[in-house]
């Protein structure tokens, strides 16, 4: 029978994996933008409204007025508190791996991927109705997609249930198509960024396999901790290879 592992032990394994990655970085950024902005409406320097409509991605401020500064601001800002702490614990929780997978350069250019794809998306399905998209959601269902290729066994808690990533993807995109196709009345979530976030981060993984196959490991951005040396199997089948550094599995 499996021992229960300490919630306390969880978090410093997570933090000893992730305090020297991008994905914490990215967290501190995120979190350092919501307390400016949220000083700057409480201190009334700017309207709330005006702020979003601002730095929030739209029709009306990329396609009209040409804020291209947009692209860059509206990831990093969050709606609220929630918003931001569910983004940020998923980040910070399932980031640090893929970075370690693929390596720094490219977990940057899947988290970019994701997140323009994602708030482009949004423009097209929304065309020019005044919606306003905000939020890293689109990256962290990238990430997710990659948690599900990487490490298709590990366990995502959904809805309070243990579900292999493979599966808690599928439920999760089933989930968001239904919501971006019959959107409920007032919505704010911009659901059709989350699943074209998640597709263009799938697509990518596809177009780096078939173009490079078997990639070479390449130096990881997260430190590993201490090599240990796994015990010989008696008998049975061969355990299964695990995925190098900047490896791309076969089959997606």
């Amino acid at each position: 029978m499996n021992t229960p592992v300490p919630i306390q032990q969880v978090f410093e394994s997570l933090w000893r994996r992730s305090r020297h990655s991008l994905s914490l970085f990215m967290v501190g950024v995120c979190v350092v933008f919501f307390a400016g902005t949220g000083l700057a409406t409480a201190l009334r320097i700017v309207d709330r409204g005006d702020l979003v409509a601002c730095l929030g991605l739209s029709y009306a401020g990329v396609v009209e007025r040409h804020w291209l500064f947009q692209w860059v601001t509206a990831p990093l800002l969050h709606a609220n508190v929630y918003h931001l702490l569910f983004n940020m614990l998923s980040l910070w929780m399932l980031g640090p791996d893929i970075e370690g997978i693929l390596g720094r350069r490219r977990y940057i250019v899947l988290s970019i991927t994701s997140a323009v794809c994602g708030m482009a998306g949004f423009l097209v399905l929304d065309r020019g109705q005044g919606h306003i998209v905000m939020g890293y959601s689109g990256v962290i269902f990238g990430i997710l997609v990659a948690q599900a290729v990487f490490n298709p066994d590990k366990r995502l808690l959904l809805y309070f249930f243990p579900i292999p990533m493979r599966h808690a993807v599928l439920i999760l995109g089933a989930v968001e198509l239904y919501l971006a196709v019959a959107p409920e009345e007032g919505g704010t979530v911009a659901h059709a960024a989350h699943l074209f976030g998640a597709g263009s981060a799938y697509g990518l993984l596809r177009f780096w396999r078939r173009r490079c196959g078997g990639l070479h490991p390449a130096a990881s951005a997260v430190p590993a901790g201490p090599s240990t040396v796994p015990p010989t199997p008696r008998s049975g089948p061969a355990p299964k290879r695990k995925l190098r550094r900047n490896e791309i599995p076969d089959r997606l």
